[in-house]
């Protein structure tokens, strides 16, 4: 096992794109060379997507509150 964030929040501030660009290119080279493995990933995203719909900051494409609860993915 592999600890880390489930997410990385840094602003959009010019001064720190830099930072935004490098964490992606660590994280897909991690991906590629199976340091991190496509179950991390979708474990984080379902961990992600739950809290933003109890925060009901997750809507359907009528713009409706989403209510379903997120699904390991198959």
């Amino acid at each position: 096992a592999n600890a880390g964030v489930d997410m990385f929040m840094l602003s959009s501030h010019k001064g720190l794109f830099h930072l935004i660009v490098e964490i992606y290119k660590i994280t897909k080279k991690a991906v590629e060379k199976n340091k991190v493995l496509d179950e991390r990933l979708d474990e984080a995203l379902i961990r992600i997507l739950s809290v933003k719909m109890a925060m009901g900051l997750v809507t359907t494409q009528n713009g409706e509150e989403a209510e379903e609860p997120i699904q390991k993915p198959i």
